[in-house]
């Protein structure tokens, strides 16, 4: 109602009781109901990770990747292509000259069957350099999760004691987003040895306030 004295807005003790709330006590029941929706604002960020949580785990930092590409992340996007398109076409070479019967050779199969699978490889290098647009990221106190929308297995997780080496790299617009990499280390054993130590490079794109949440990951790194 207004005071017409002097037009202030007052809000009745209706209006005050009346305002709804989420509940969000039925997510149990029905997780796949949060993970359908067209479109997730800013502040839902954290609400789409909280089915995922292991006991005791705490959410430390969400968001949704940038929607605008950064010239950082153009650059390293044109790189990966780059790659990709050069090792696609030096596989592929392989494969075609394997195939040719030269006069005084055998051709025992082995270059076909390696010039193919790195053509294979090639290509899913290629449809994976282009990052995608509904992505979600989180950062907890046990790991990284990335959560992107439209696949049958939206998350992927890191744990942060196979996480090392941690970089950013700004935009150079000054902005103050830019991306954030990491190693990420997988142990081959054998009789309880281990044997050899892989690592993949993972790239989180599009980060907001980026020296701050590499601040984050890198102080719960420090005490693992």
């Amino acid at each position: 109602m207004f005071n017409r004295n002097d037009e202030e807005y007052i809000r009745t003790e209706e209006e005050y009781t009346d305002v709804s709330e989420t509940d969000y006590s039925d997510l149990s029941d029905n997780s796949d109901t949060l993970y359908k929706n067209s479109y997730y604002s800013e502040a839902d960020s954290e609400s789409i990770f909280r089915e995922t949580l292991e006991a005791n785990e705490t959410i430390l930092w969400s968001a949704k990747k940038s929607k605008v590409r950064t010239k950082t992340e153009k650059e390293s996007v044109r790189s990966r292509l780059m790659m990709s398109i050069v090792w696609i076409a030096l596989s592929a070479f392989v494969f075609l000259i394997s195939l040719l019967e030269v006069e005084g050779t055998m051709n025992n199969g082995i270059g076909i069957v390696v010039g193919g699978l790195f053509t294979l490889i090639g290509i899913w290098l290629l449809a994976t350099s282009i990052p995608k647009k509904n992505i979600y990221y989180a950062i907890t106190d046990q790991r990284v999760i990335v959560y992107s929308k439209n696949k049958k297995q939206p998350f992927k997780s890191y744990a942060l004691c196979d996480i090392s080496t941690p970089h950013i790299v700004r935009d150079k617009n000054g902005s103050g987003s830019g991306i954030i990499e990491f190693q990420l280390s997988h142990n081959i054993e054998k009789d309880g040895r281990i044997i050899a130590t892989t690592h993949n490079d993972i790239v989180l794109y599009g980060i907001d306030d980026v020296d701050n949440v590499y601040d984050i990951l890198n102080s719960n790194l420090s005490i693992i």
